[in-house]
């Protein structure tokens, strides 16, 4: 006779046995199920994590020749940040070999990186990089950074072209306004929301020290 579960009744004295066994099997089936739903609830987990990054990031994996040494890498996952970056959709991009997915000469770099880090099983972080972007076709600055994974890696990049344009223009500016304060004929000043004065021009100076003199002859402090 089974039970509901489907496991075989074992007989024994006083069916003490049949009990005990009954117990220890259910409980290992429900452990399995439990560890299942705890798998799925980590990748799940981890997917949401991952596609709350900012930064575009895809999951590569190497493809070795009859010799074992690696010809190339292919993409197997990524995030929703590299779909939107990439213009493409998930589906469209797993499978996709390196070349297929950055321009060339990017995908050459990228591939002797992974390589790399598969064999030395070390992250590496390579700033401020010179690539081709397939975006835009242009070079553009980037951070890349490359993480062993298995047989593979996860390659995540921020593009730091925009954020270092603008940073030259502010500076340009801070320049321009310190050129035009300096040389201003007016008095100019900069003050801080705490009412600190940060700068005076030399205009604004020679006016406080001319003021200061006539208060002091006005004193009799002269």
């Amino acid at each position: 006779m089974g039970d509901p579960g489907g496991h075989k009744m074992i007989k024994s004295r006083g069916g003490r046995a049949d009990h005990d066994y009954m117990n220890t099997e259910t409980t290992r089936v429900y452990d399995q199920a439990g560890g299942v739903s705890q798998a799925v609830d980590d990748r799940e987990l981890l997917r949401a994590v991952v596609n709350a990054a900012l930064d575009p990031l895809i999951v590569i994996r190497a493809l070795r020749g009859d010799d074992g040494v690696i010809d190339d890498f292919i993409l197997v996952d990524c995030n929703d940040r590299a779909t939107e970056y990439l213009s493409r959709g998930r589906e469209d991009l797993l499978g996709r070999r390196m070349a297929e997915v950055f321009t060339p000469d990017t995908a050459e770099i990228a591939r002797g990186w992974a390589a790399e880090v598969v064999a030395t099983r070390k992250p590496r972080l390579h700033a401020g990089e010179h690539l081709t972007s397939i975006v835009t076709a242009h070079v553009r600055l980037f951070d890349v950074s490359v993480v062993p994974i298995a047989d593979g890696v996860a390659l995540t990049w921020r593009d730091l072209t925009d954020a270092r344009h603008a940073l030259a223009e502010l500076r340009r500016s801070q320049e321009s306004l310190r050129v035009a304060m300096m040389t201003a004929p007016v008095a100019m000043n900069i003050v801080s929301i705490h009412g600190t004065f940060l700068q005076v021009n030399p205009a604004m100076a020679g006016s406080s020290a001319a003021a200061s003199r006539s208060y002091e002859r006005r004193s009799g402090r002269t």
